[in-house]
């Protein structure tokens, strides 16, 4: 995809907010304290020399160790192994979360957990109308999760009794077919095995192994929608067929029904081939443009129709009663993220604001009245300050803010084994022996990722290359997802379900980093060797 000024635009306004991000994340922390703040044992600086190193080394051992023979089989082999290791890791993440996994004390576990089996079992005189009438966006889910549940009590074999373990090994599923999106996504962008292979080892590092994993919740299941929207973007615009467009729409849709940030790849996808559909007015003729509209446009918009229907129907399935007027709207998260005491992070106060008024107009009149004062009693400089605070809520985190929601740990259960259990307790669970260590690790990992992409767009301005359509909806979507953090309620486990786009778009710039620090080396090697032969004068 050539760079027009739209494109240009894009990415002089995003370059420019994740250079400042960066330069935030890499230096703020020593001087500036903010709500949910993680002590690490080392600086960002720190961790990002030591990432760096292992990245160097890694390469290092893969250019100069390794038998060019074995590589190149390997590249032959290398699709039908990531399936091999999909299917594989699907078992290990199972089984590793069956040994540590525990039920918490706030939403996933007080309120969609009990009816995902109210819902399951048909026990509809107890599920939680109240908090549903206040968050209908989950209702989708419970939805979803109680599927998993009946086919739990059909086929489960792991304490199918308290029905758990039933949705950790669907979130098991979509973890372990996210890394299989992401090494092909990034083998397409980077056309490299060798980075593709990196992104999924990375990708093991910072999201597989997350114990985000444990919760059944929309922070783990809209993981899904993000890449597979992403990929599937990959295949239409390589098929040309119109099943894909058609997922497209049906997918972006229902990840917005279970977690609405998801929703930014549909909506990048949207503008991108509005984009490319506008340069293309003039260069074709409009015979050949009814085509592509009929083979992609109509397509989505008929997924999301279908989508639309369908999650209708099953929200109004499951026998709640909702009282539309306790719905938070929008204005409720814009007043949330301009309040001072949590630096735009969840406030139980604010939530007592919003549910004085009668209706939901009342009460978007009342939210932003509130949000208006509060943006007014900051000033410029405040409000600057406020903003650098939550933007370090938001990403100086590399566990996604784990461990800081109220009642973490509502119920725990015994010991799986004499080895395995307790040992990934003391890695997860709070104050284990570990635990400090893989906050440290899950960090330097994070750190690795931005940068990352400050170096991706360092590379894309320096080299003025024209990428493929999917780099620039996985950059708009990142930039949305920015926005809106920005903008509404702070919390960095929202970035989690767009960990693998973080990963993707970082690999694109670290495989540029290696390429330039490769011709430097074999430069200076080159010279050197010329002029130990005499050659050089």
């Amino acid at each position: 995809m050539k760079t027009n000024k739209i494109d240009r635009l894009l990415l002089i306004i995003t370059s420019l907010g994740y250079a400042l991000i960066w330069a935030l994340v890499m230096i703020a922390p020593g001087y500036i304290t903010w709500t949910f703040k993680k002590n690490f044992s080392h600086g960002n600086i720190f961790f990002l020399i030591v990432a760096f190193v292992i990245f160097v080394l890694l390469n290092i051992i893969v250019a100069t160790v390794i038998p060019k023979k074995i590589k190149e089989s390997f590249c032959k082999i290398s699709d039908q192994l990531i399936v091999i290791l999909t299917v594989i890791e699907v078992f290990v993440l199972i089984y590793m979360v069956y040994n540590y996994y525990f039920i918490c004390g706030w939403d996933p576990g007080n309120d969609i957990y009990p009816d995902v089996l109210y819902v399951a079992t048909g026990e509809t005189e107890l599920l939680h109308h109240y908090y549903f009438s206040i968050w209908p966006n989950n209702l989708f889910m419970v939805y979803i999760f109680s599927i998993v549940r009946k086919i739990d009590l059909c086929f489960g074999f792991l304490d199918v009794k308290t029905g758990y373990m039933g949705l950790l090994s669907f979130q098991s599923v979509i973890f372990s077919l996210v890394g299989f999106f992401t090494y092909k996504i990034a083998r397409k962008v980077t056309n490299s095995v060798k980075t593709a292979w990196f992104a999924w080892l990375l990708y093991l590092c910072l999201v597989a192994v997350s114990p985000w994993l444990t919760f059944a919740y929309s922070d783990a299941t809209g993981l899904l929608f993000p890449m597979l929207c992403v990929y599937l973007y990959l295949k239409a615009k390589d098929k040309g067929n119109f099943i894909y467009w058609g997922a497209i729409g049906l997918f972006g849709y229902f990840g917005y029904k279970i977690k609405p940030q998801t929703v930014f790849v549909l909506f990048s996808v949207l503008v991108i081939e509005f984009v490319l559909f506008f340069l293309n007015c003039k260069k074709q003729a409009f015979k050949e443009l009814f085509k592509s509209v009929l083979k992609g446009a109509l397509p989505l918009f008929v997924g999301i129709a279908i989508a639309i229907t369908f999650v209708n129907h099953a929200s109004n399935s499951m026998g709640y009663r909702l009282d539309t007027n306790k719905n938070f709207g929008w204005q409720h998260y814009l007043m949330m993220g301009l309040n001072d005491e949590t630096d735009g992070a969840c406030l139980p106060a604010d939530s007592y604001i919003s549910l004085s008024p009668a209706t939901k107009e009342e009460r978007a009149k009342v939210n932003l009245a509130e949000a208006k004062r509060r943006f007014l009693a900051y000033g410029a400089v405040g409000f600057l300050k406020h903003t650098a605070k939550k933007t370090l809520l938001n990403f100086d985190d590399g566990t996604f803010a784990w461990e800081e929601e109220g009642n973490f740990y509502k119920i725990t259960f015994k010991d799986k084994n004499r080895f395995l259990s307790p040992m990934l307790k003391s890695i997860y669970y709070e104050d284990g022996k570990y635990t400090k260590r893989w906050r440290d690790f899950a960090q330097m990992c994070w750190i690795f990722c931005l940068t990352g992409i400050v170096a991706f767009f360092i590379h894309i301005w320096r080299k003025k290359e024209n990428y493929d359509s999917i780099v620039f909806v996985m950059v708009l979507s990142l930039a949305m997802l920015t926005a809106f953090e920005t903008l509404f309620e702070a919390r960095a486990r929202y970035l989690f379900t767009y960990a693998p786009v973080f990963i993707c778009i970082s690999m694109i710039g670290w495989s540029a980093v290696v390429t330039y620090l490769s011709r430097i080396v074999n430069a200076r090697f080159h010279f050197v060797s010329r002029f130990r032969l005499g050659t050089k004068k």
